[in-house]
């Protein structure tokens, strides 16, 4: 055996006959299945579907991955290039991280188990655990935190149409709105702030907050 592999979704090692199987439309229902391409690293030498399985045990083989090898110590060190007939071409390293481009799902970039990048012709998603940037066809942009994060932006900030705000809005320069401006938050703007030209709806609380402030300022 040797610890560069290849794989594909016609041959496997049959453990009845002790030989490589290929196709047989009316006796194997896996002729049926999506076609794949494989080619990876198993540092540890694990047998892959075209050979004797470990073990002599269908299907305990490795297919490329940490998570799959079935050897019975360290599994780190894999890397895997699939091309699969529905799920497009797959790059895979080791700790999962991964680059996908299909024709339905666009491209996707993991990182991490954590952090996600997907890229498709309707929109754009960044993801790092809760917290997503999304950027829609029409152009548009959302952002989302959990409730318990902050968005915080160290620079000016001049928004010439709306600004909504579910959460908390945090400034640490000058802050100009030319539209609408809602905010169901706090707003912390160290620099200067300029509404002249904006409707403002802020909660009642955070209205008063600003009088008093204003007030104690006069």
């Amino acid at each position: 055996m040797v610890r560069i592999k290849g794989a594909n979704s016609d041959y496997k090692f049959d453990v009845n006959t002790g030989q490589i199987e290929g196709p047989k439309p009316t006796e194997n229902p896996d002729f049926e299945q999506p076609l794949y391409l494989k080619i990876f690293i198993c540092p540890y030498d694990m047998p892959s579907r075209v050979e004797k399985p470990l073990d002599e045990q269908e299907g305990n083989w490795c297919e490329g991955t940490d998570s799959q090898c079935p050897h019975k110590g360290d599994k780190s060190g894999h890397a895997v290039v699939s091309l699969h007939q529905d799920e497009g071409i797959r790059l895979e390293t080791n700790n999962g991280n991964q680059l996908v481009v299909d024709q339905q799902n666009g491209i996707r970039l993991r990182p991490d188990a954590k952090t996600s990048l997907d890229v498709r012709p309707n929109h754009i998603v960044l993801q790092r655990h809760k917290t997503r940037i999304e950027i829609a066809e029409n152009g548009n942009i959302a952002l989302s935190v959990p409730p318990q994060n902050q968005v915080t932006i160290n620079g000016n900030v001049t928004t010439n149409n709306n600004l909504v705000v579910d959460k908390n809005l945090t400034v640490g320069n000058h802050l100009t709105v030319n539209g609408h401006v809602t905010v169901n938050g706090n707003v912390t703007v160290t620099g200067r702030l300029d509404l002249s030209k904006a409707t403002v709806n802020l909660p009642q609380t955070l209205i008063d907050q600003i009088v008093l402030k204003v007030k104690s300022q006069a």
